[in-house]
Order: structure tokens, then sequence, then C-alpha cells
């Protein structure tokens, strides 16, 4: 699971954060088993890690590759096989050099095709058309 201070920053906007926004009566986030969220608060002197926020306001939500895999098959309304996703990652990859890790690879896959961005100086810039 890459947390890393890249990831997190890269995690850190609306496309990908309003994937764990639900519009409950009460308002919040759906916070499912097994997921990830890092804390802007500080825990001695540490960002801290946790699969189970104290305080989900401040959380960002980590996607792990699986999720983030997940969201790839919205583009075609069906599950790619694990052969054709590979192909389009490893595509991406030779073609855009994007990621340091298989999350922050995903994740710019991700952003790119659904969203037409790319992270470039730190931060989500559209692509023009």
């Amino acid at each position: 699971m890459d947390k890393t201070e890249t990831y997190v920053k890269m995690c850190d906007c609306p496309e990908i954060q309003d994937y764990r926004t639900l519009d409950l009566i009460y308002g919040g986030r759906y916070w499912a088993e097994g997921d990830y969220y890092w804390l802007s608060e500080k825990v001695n002197d540490y960002y801290s890690l946790s699969s189970r926020p104290s305080n989900y306001y401040n959380a960002i939500w980590l996607p792990r590759q699986d999720q983030l895999q997940e969201m790839c098959w919205e583009l075609t309304g069906t599950k790619w096989t694990p052969f054709f996703a590979l192909t389009m990652v490893r595509d991406f990859a030779n073609e855009n050099r994007h990621g340091e890790t298989m999350e922050q690879l995903w994740l710019a896959f991700v952003m790119k095709e659904k969203f037409n961005k790319v992270w470039e100086d730190g931060k989500w810039q559209e692509v023009p058309a």
C-alpha cells in the first residue's frame, strides 16, 4: 500500500475523494472495511495512516490498487480482463512515465482516462483538448 507523501497529495482531489462520498441524511463519507486514510492532523509529529479514521472530515482516502482498477471498469461498463487491464496500463506507462508505485501509476491512468488530467508540478492539471 502506497503511503508516500506524493501519493497522499495525488489522492487529495475531488475526483478521487468523491468516490467515497455518499449523500446520506446525516452527510459524511463511507468507510469500507480495509480502506486506508491519511489523517491531516499530526500525531506525535507524524501524519497518521489509519484503517478507521477518528476524524473523517480531515481524512484523505487512499484507494488501493484494486479500487483504482474498479474505477477503470466504469469506463467500459464491464469488468476488464486482467490481460486487457494490464495492456492498457502498460501502454499508458510507456507513453507517460507516471508513477513510482503501482498505485501512483493506476491513479494517473484513472485520472487521465476518466477526467483528462495529468500529474504535473505536484498537482492535477487538465490536458488541453
